[in-house]
């Protein structure tokens, strides 16, 4: 819950009493405990935010595989029905952080559109997304190659209701019930004519960040980069992992640096990432191995600055 609860208090600073933010928490196996202290803190951290629980269980979707573990997932598919009383959300995992208000990613709203949705981004070695090799193998066509990612999904849930989106994704999972990515393969082509992607933005992967521009906004979705797990030698600590950091500290008053790494290997990975940013990338940046280090790039000083004074202010 602690991704999360960072996720959600990176968009909790921006509401206030014009501009009010409800959080909606999908909980299929969240303790009493828990979920007491991530309202706690959220609803602490800002006057103009509420937490609401829906409570899920998984039993319509057990036919189904899981995915990394868990059939939460699914939840994305019967989301409009959990939440009635709403026309449009925000649906996104809980390894996300917004570099921007979400108010702004809500006026891009098309009332035409199921859906505007993050792109997965390309593989690096050229090959083909498994979700697009899996749509040809069985002779389903979607509009584009791009896949749709359900990390960040603005939705329209109105016209998911209307349309009864809930019957036809438990009629397409019986037909094809192993899509690799279920619910957002599925949403996908059950809605293909009436999607749009996010301006790139919003729902970027954090290795991917430093091709676009935040000076409008954006959410950062960290995926295999996530700042709580550092193990391996080649995770250093970017800028944008940095950010997640601070964000929980200046935000929250959790020090998650402590806890997931100890001082010494916080110390070297920051700083080895540092020399890549300050040295070598602006000397060597022509290098084609160097180009494929996107990541080592990292955020401008204005931009640190600008995003630390926000969460500072929380």
């Amino acid at each position: 819950m602690t991704p999360t609860l960072v996720s959600a208090a990176s968009a909790a600073v921006y509401a206030d009493c014009e501009h009010n933010i409800v959080v909606h928490l999908i909980d299929a196996n969240v303790s009493d405990e828990t979920f007491s202290n991530f309202e706690s803190a959220l609803e602490n951290l800002n006057n103009f935010v509420s937490v609401v629980r829906h409570k899920w269980q998984t039993h319509e979707f057990d036919q189904y595989p899981e995915w990394h573990g868990n059939r939460v997932i699914y939840a994305r598919l019967v989301i409009q029905d959990l939440i009635p009383t709403e026309d449009w959300a925000v649906s996104l995992d809980g390894d996300t952080l917004w570099l921007g208000s979400p108010f702004e990613l809500m006026k891009l709203r098309n009332d035409d559109l199921f859906f505007l949705a993050s792109i997965d981004p390309e593989p690096l070695d050229g090959s083909m997304l498994a979700t697009t090799a899996w749509f040809r193998s069985r002779g389903l066509r979607l509009p584009a190659d791009k896949s749709y990612c359900a990390g960040l999904m603005l939705l329209n849930l109105r016209l998911l209701r209307r349309e009864n989106f809930t019957a036809k994704a438990k009629k397409f999972l019986s037909k094809y019930p192993d899509p690799p990515c279920p619910e957002q393969m599925v949403m996908s082509y059950i809605c293909r004519d009436k999607t749009a992607p996010l301006p790139a933005n919003w729902g970027v992967f954090s290795l991917y960040h430093t091709k676009v521009n935040f000076t409008n906004g954006g959410l950062v979705h960290y995926v295999s980069d996530a700042p709580w797990n550092r193990a391996s030698r080649i995770k250093l600590i970017s800028d944008v992992v940095e950010m997640w950091y601070r964000c929980a500290q200046l935000a929250l008053g959790l020090d998650l640096k402590a806890a997931y790494l100890s001082r010494f290997e916080y110390l070297w990975k920051r700083l080895l990432f540092l020399c890549f940013k300050l040295l070598i990338h602006v000397f060597c940046d022509s290098r084609w191995i160097l180009r494929k280090c996107i990541n080592a790039k990292g955020f401008t000083f204005s931009e640190m600055s600008r995003l630390n004074e926000r969460w500072s202010h929380a």
